[in-house]
């Protein structure tokens, strides 16, 4: 099936497979936001069992800890990632600039 709304000129879409292997920065975005959530759920279930568990009494221990360091990895993953798309970005709207300036 061809898209009649496509013109010969128009992009083809980019898929989140494309931004992927173009930015390697969202992986580390994805990989982080997963350890996060993870840790809440385990600082949220961990109290409910035995007092005594390793889990419990390491998030007694270095919950604050963990979480400050998820989080830091999570905001500065996402930082250089969007600086990273965004600067691809920039070079590829130059260069199509620069391919309609030529005559």
């Amino acid at each position: 099936m061809t898209d009649d709304n496509l013109t010969d000129d128009s992009p083809a879409p980019l898929t989140l497979r494309d931004d992927l292997r173009t930015n390697k920065w969202w992986g580390a975005v994805v990989l982080s936001g997963i350890a996060f959530v993870v840790t809440c759920f385990a600082a949220v279930v961990s109290p409910m069992g035995d007092p005594q568990s390793p889990m419990n009494t390491m998030i007694t221990q270095h919950g604050i800890k963990i979480f400050l360091i998820e989080a830091a990895a999570l905001i500065s993953s996402c930082l250089i990632a969007m600086a990273v798309d965004r600067r691809q970005t920039l070079r590829q709207q130059q260069g199509e600039r620069n391919e309609t300036e030529t005559p």
